[in-house]
């Protein structure tokens, strides 16, 4: 007849299986439940502004100059839409490469930087008459850009500082360097246009922002479309009536380890940042599926280290998503418009904020460990067989 299989190891795995899930689900809920509890702080009002501009290249002097006026156009078309839509904003932040003014020219202090063209520039041969033509180009970009900066500037508080501030993804040429780097940078302005801080963009694309070797053999340059850029070399926080931001730019977000290292730098009030902001130019996907992977990744950043997260996202997925990984509010792909966000102090931290790839380390060791248990035993096993075989 048939044997009995023996019923204690199946229930020991049954019991094991279901107290694992359970206990899961449990820890699952209560960290929600602590997470979407209301906020004791103050919080901070965001506008995401969201343009429909794509990335083309080959068009003419002509087209090109059209499609900048529109969008700048639609940039401030929207911008003017938020701020009118919520009385106490406190910040605006535009995508990558967005922001008109710029590309930024840093001469070694953030309150003298200047902007200047995106052409090579041989700024050692005659610096007086290159910072004179960053005055003329910063002039005229201004009158360009009135309409915000009048908007911006009619919020002036007594500090001077005034409401709202504007995070803008630009670009940034460093002459304090001999080899004059050029970075992808977000740049933190105020009212008055003036350049409060600049994160320059730290992991970059390949091939679409560096190559590789591309400093050894400059000549790789030549068979694309693309300039080299450099990587920044720190992160930057900044804050809000108490509220911590942390910004990065474009594909940064899709980096777990990147984004972690950035949130779990303790500032010298020994606190971590709040909130992640991502700026990021996805006109280069044309609304493809790509834009829902982003989505998607920055979802997963926000579940990880228990912050809100940001998106400003040139042809979409503009969102804010919750601590939890909830999404609050979003700006369909393809569209023009914007997402008010509010967000507050973070009240948690989690385990892989403090403790990085500890626990997938762990899982690791334990699945190989198992796995040569398992290889051992099989050896054994099929040794003492041929032995009895041989007998």
């Amino acid at each position: 007849g048939q044997q009995d299989v023996p019923w204690r190891p199946v229930l020991v795995e049954v019991v094991i299986f279901t107290v694992l899930v359970t206990g899961t689900f449990l820890y699952g809920q209560s960290q929600i439940s602590k997470l979407t509890e209301p906020s004791t702080g103050p919080l901070v009002s965001v506008g995401l502004i969201q343009g429909d501009t794509y990335t083309e290249f080959d068009l003419s002097r002509e087209e090109y100059m059209a499609k900048e006026q529109k969008k700048q156009k639609t940039y401030n078309d929207q911008t003017i839409r938020a701020l009118g839509s919520e009385t106490e904003l406190d910040l605006l932040v535009w995508p990558e490469s967005m922001y008109p003014i710029g590309p930024l020219l840093a001469t070694g202090d953030n309150s003298q930087t200047l902007y200047v063209p995106a052409q090579p520039l041989e700024v050692s041969e005659d610096q007086v008459w290159v910072k004179q033509w960053a005055d003329n180009l910063k002039r005229g970009q201004e009158l360009q850009h009135a309409e915000i900066l009048g908007y911006l500037y009619g919020n002036q508080d007594e500090s001077g500082l005034g409401k709202p501030l504007m995070l803008g993804g630009t670009s940034s040429v460093d002459l304090t360097l001999p080899h004059t780097p050029s970075y992808n940078s977000a740049a933190l302005i105020s009212p008055k246009g003036e350049v409060l801080d600049v994160y320059h963009k730290n992991h970059l694309v390949m091939f679409g922002e560096y190559i590789p070797l591309g400093e050894v053999f400059p000549s790789l340059y030549n068979f694309l479309p693309i300039s080299a850029l450099a990587p920044g070399k720190r992160d930057i926080t900044f804050e809000i009536d108490g509220v911590k931001f942390s910004p990065n730019i474009c594909f940064e977000s899709t980096v777990p380890h990147r984004v972690r290292k950035m949130i779990a730098g303790v500032g010298e009030d020994q606190r971590r940042p709040d909130v992640m902001v991502n700026l990021t130019n996805d006109g280069w996907f044309w609304g493809s599926s790509i834009l829902d992977l982003h989505l998607r990744s920055n979802i997963m950043r926000s579940v990880e280290l228990r912050r809100p997260n940001l998106i400003a996202a040139n042809t979409g997925i503009s969102a804010w998503i919750s601590a939890t990984g909830k999404l609050n509010s979003f700006v369909e792909k393809k569209q023009a418009g914007f997402v008010i966000a509010k967000v507050g102090r973070a009240e948690e931290d989690s385990f892989y904020l403090l403790n990085g790839d500890l626990f997938a380390i762990l899982c690791g060791a334990i699945t190989l460990i198992s796995m040569g248990k398992l290889i051992r035993n099989r050896s054994v096993v099929e040794a003492s067989n041929s032995e009895k075989s041989y007998t």
